[in-house]
């Protein structure tokens, strides 16, 4: 047989936007349906709800991101699974850092700040240990992927 290598092809920035929508509002639902238990992994849940305020609209806008643990902050990146543009939420925190944070059944009043120099690579290291692929997705990437340490207030 000859190579059994499967060939991965990507695909257009607008299907992966789409699919990507598509898939967040359920996976919300079940998160805040059924508090994290079909989200989280059992012993070392790393996804959490972050919900930011809306830099137009001024609503609440809650989404599920990866994170990394740091003491009792959180540390999560704005990779918008590699596209050219960054997530909502990343320009709403920007516009506001001031947020929630909820990893089921606990909720936070966090602070966004975004570490850079030493810090920022060391907030890399933690991400990259709960995230291995991240250094792909940040080389596909026509952008820098801010780093977002969300301190607890």
């Amino acid at each position: 047989m000859a190579n059994s290598e499967t060939k991965t092809i990507p695909l257009p920035m607008r299907t992966m936007r789409s699919v990507i929508a598509s898939m967040a509002r359920p996976h919300r639902w079940l998160y805040q349906r059924f508090g994290g238990r079909f989200v989280n992994r059992k012993d070392d849940s790393t996804v959490l709800m972050l919900t930011t305020t809306g830099r137009k609209s001024g609503k609440q806008r809650p989404v599920l991101l990866i994170h990394a643990d740091d003491g009792e902050d959180f540390i999560v990146i704005g990779s918008n699974w590699g596209m050219d543009k960054p997530p909502a939420w990343l320009l709403n925190l920007k516009a506001s850092p001031e947020a929630r944070v909820t990893i089921a059944p606990s909720e936070f009043s966090v602070r966004a700040e975004f570490p850079e120099g030493d810090e920022g690579e060391r907030c890399w290291n933690l991400l990259v240990e709960v995230v291995p692929q991240l250094p792909d997705v940040a080389a596909s990437a026509n952008r820098n992927l801010p780093i977002v340490k969300l301190i607890r207030t």
